[in-house]
């Protein structure tokens, strides 16, 4: 009675403390507020969906006798597959129209009911074993532990989110959310049109209800914490398959001595490269299994995570040209060996296997070919009939791939390409902002490949690297960014952890001494990546961007739950069904609206509408009801001739108009332009790329290679004149700073491309 009684005392003076402790707190800092139970909130959900692929995954490979999902093992290859699964789920629905709330909650609570027998037996079967059976193994889990704690830290806010999730990845996923179902875009957006696996899972966060932009967008980074998590637990599964009878179960580990996934943008931030690296491990698995069993079953297995890899990302693709290669050259031997029925048995599964992967890949490429007539819109535009497609699409296209790093040309591109295997972690491959000079990605790879020789690994440790190598070649040959080897660093760092695990058998204590030093000193080197203050859109890293971010309650920021400031901002001052155009407007996320673009896409060519009318037909046909727009400067990637006519339709017709700091939004007019407007344009330049002279609106149009841009049509004349006459001006000021007084009475506040001034008359 007295110890029920004392117990009874020690809740009540515990629960008075707890409820003092809050109700001091709550004074300070509302309880509400806390960004505590945003993360909590996004967590759980993460969690959720994890189990839900995972529980699919079991389902499947049960049911095709690909696993038995009996031990922990068996989820290398059941994950993976749940989340093909999932990504296909979300695109068939999203066809049928039908994402929404009630898909956000029935499909995942479907995929995990399905398998739930198997998430069941699985948690009773998982090894009851200590973490860590002596200070080493605590002090490397210890270093495991940090490394994911630094990512996490990362991902704490939207705003260090990459370029590219920004840019795309998560546009496409809030456009499919917001308007219900997969639709192509209709201004004909080749970035909508990429391979995006990542987004179909981020579509997902994006139909979350009753959340705002900042725990959906924090939900998305999520999602690809869970994959990167479970990316990394299979490390341990390819190391054993490339070095029999070691557990290797902390060789998870073996992924943070490659610094470069600390550093801004290989690091995690909602994108599709770490999305995308959970394919690698579990494409090597499957294709040792074919490789042993040339089976039908192992066949479709190795398809579908192939598939996967071609849904996920163009630059990923070059992970499948070693096993292509190798299943293509095994299929002709045994077409050699084999007679008969055998022989036909080899054809039909080499044809099922290669079969799975395109069927199960036709989200991308049969999408594409119904809705836009390319399979890898718009890349074939010079071969096929491709729609939409303008008469400056070309021109537009030529800048677009310009942002890549392509090989050069010929045999040096080749030869490039094959040194590139060697020197890939001492010569970087990136954006000079990103690390400068500085070696950051996979020397321990490179230096461990000097070791093998004078091992005796298995000639599948050979194979690893050989492979490795083969992805490199197809890496530097399609764009050699250093952050897009992440898609393929898992592999990376099994075959180096394999390879250092070797070394640390051997008897020799001088070698043993010596991998401490070799490891010691990429850590040393790399300890200072996480710091650098190289994010290309914010100018810091990632780490102090988030540490200021998390003193936003303290210090009372106001709207800190708004993404990404004045975009945000720009979103909530609109209509939920607002459609806006925005016109050379790269980073949308956090707009939170339905946009179309006029940068990067086939349909809207704004020289080839020419007038204010058929502008104005155009946008209304697309739906728009807004426009957005750099109130003062034009970036250079379109034509002048394209600028010149949405900035007379813009600043002459648009209602409403309103500054969000650096932006311009407006209505679009609610009755079409009647005014009669003239195509002349006055070139005032003393430097190309145009000499000076008459010139109209056509002939500003970016030319195709080969062709010399338009001369002038007729000498300019005298200045007063021409500023009477002209619909539009292109003011060099080097040559021209001074104007008529009436340039302020007959045109519109100029904006700024290339250092020149372009005016557009009022009308």
């Amino acid at each position: 009675m007295r110890s029920r009684i004392t117990t009874g005392l020690q809740a009540l003076a515990l629960a008075a403390a707890i409820a003092v402790f809050l109700g001091v707190v709550h004074r300070h800092y509302p309880i509400q507020r806390w960004l505590f139970w945003h993360y909590l909130r996004v967590a759980v959900l993460a969690g959720f969906w994890a189990s839900a692929c995972a529980s699919a995954g079991c389902f499947l490979a049960a049911r095709l006798r690909l696993a038995r999902c009996a031990r922990g093992a068996d989820l290398v290859l059941a994950f993976p597959l749940g989340v093909l699964a999932f990504e296909l789920a979300i695109f068939l629905l999203g066809l049928a129209g039908w994402l929404g709330p009630a898909t956000f909650v029935l499909l995942p609570a479907v995929c995990l009911l399905v398998g739930a027998g198997h998430l069941l037996h699985l948690a009773r079967a998982w090894p009851r074993r200590p973490p860590a059976r002596n200070l080493v193994e605590l002090a490397l889990i210890g270093f495991g532990v940090l490394g994911v704690g630094i990512l996490y830290f990362q991902i704490l806010s939207p705003a260090p989110f990459s370029w590219d999730a920004r840019w795309y990845h998560l546009p496409i996923a809030q456009q499919y959310a917001m308007q219900g179902a997969v639709r192509p875009f209709p201004e004909g957006w080749w970035l909508g049109a990429y391979p995006h696996g990542a987004s179909l899972v981020y579509t997902w966060a994006f139909l979350l209800p009753l959340a705002g932009q900042f725990d959906k967008l924090e939900l998305c980074a999520h999602l690809e914490l869970a994959v990167f998590l479970a990316t990394i637990a299979s490390i341990p599964a390819l190391v054993r398959l490339l070095v029999p009878g070691t557990s290797a179960r902390l060789a998870w580990i073996t992924i943070f001595l490659f610094p470069g996934i600390f550093l801004y943008d290989g690091n995690l931030g909602a994108g599709a490269d770490h999305m995308a690296a959970l394919w690698c491990i579990p494409l090597a698995l499957a294709f040792a299994r074919f490789w042993r069993s040339w089976s039908l079953r192992d066949g479709l297995l190795l398809g579908a995570f192939a598939a996967a890899i071609l849904l996920a990302k163009y630059s990923a693709w070059g992970e499948l040209f070693f096993p292509a290669f190798a299943v293509s050259v095994r299929a002709a031997w045994l077409l050699l060996r084999k007679r008969g029925g055998s022989r036909r048995r080899v054809l039909a599964v080499f044809g099922a296997t290669a079969g799975s992967a395109l069927v199960l890949s036709a989200p991308h490429w049969l999408k594409n070919l119904i809705w836009y007539g390319d399979p890898l819109f718009p890349i074939l535009h010079g071969w096929l009939k491709v729609h939409p497609w303008a008469a400056e699409s070309p021109a537009m296209f030529r800048t677009f791939v310009s942002f890549t790093f392509p090989p050069a040309p010929g045999m040096k591109g080749i030869t490039d390409a094959l040194l590139s295997t060697l020197t890939f972690s001492f010569v970087p491959n990136d954006w000079w902002s990103y690390h400068h000079d500085v070696p950051v990605f996979g020397s321990l790879f490179t230096l461990t490949l000097l070791c093998l020789p004078w091992l005796r690994a298995p000639a599948r440790l050979y194979l690893a690297y050989l492979g490795t190598m083969a992805t490199l070649v197809a890496w530097y040959l399609m764009n050699h960014q250093d952050r897009l080897l992440q898609a393929w660093l898992p592999v990376m760092a099994g075959a180096t952890g394999a390879t250092l695990i070797m070394l640390w058998r051997e008897p020799s204590l001088l070698v043993r001494g010596l991998v401490v030093v070799l490891v010691g000193a990429q850590l040393v080197w790399g300890g200072d990546v996480p710091f650098f203050p190289t994010h290309n859109i914010a100018y810091d890293s990632p780490l102090r961007i988030n540490a200021n971010f998390l003193a936003s309650g303290f210090l009372g920021t106001p709207a800190r739950l708004r993404p990404y400031g004045v975009v945000g901002e720009i979103g909530e001052s609109l209509p939920p069904d607002a459609v806006v155009l925005l016109h050379e407007i790269q980073l949308e996320t956090g707009l939170g609206r339905r946009v179309v673009r006029d940068s990067w896409q086939g349909r809207i060519s704004y020289p080839e509408l020419a007038t204010p009318l058929a502008i104005y037909d155009m946008l209304r046909g697309l739906g728009v009801t807004h426009l957005w727009w750099d109130t003062d400067n034009m970036s250079g990637w379109n034509s002048i001739a394209s600028d010149l006519a949405f900035m007379r339709f813009a600043l002459n017709f648009a209602v409403d108009p309103v500054r969000f700091d650096r932006y311009t939004v407006a209505g679009m007019p609610s009755a079409p332009p009647s005014a009669v407007a003239s195509a002349k344009v006055a070139m005032l330049a003393c430097r190309g790329p145009y000499a000076a002279g008459w010139y109209e609106l056509a002939d500003l149009v970016t030319p195709e290679p080969g062709h010399a841009r338009a001369l002038p049509r007729a000498p300019l004349g005298e200045l007063d004149q021409v500023v009477e006459q002209a619909g539009f001006l292109v003011v060099d000021p080097a040559c021209h700073g001074n104007l008529p007084q009436a340039v302020e009475q007959l045109y519109r506040r100029p904006f700024t491309r290339e250092g020149r001034k372009l005016y557009v008359r009022k009308l």
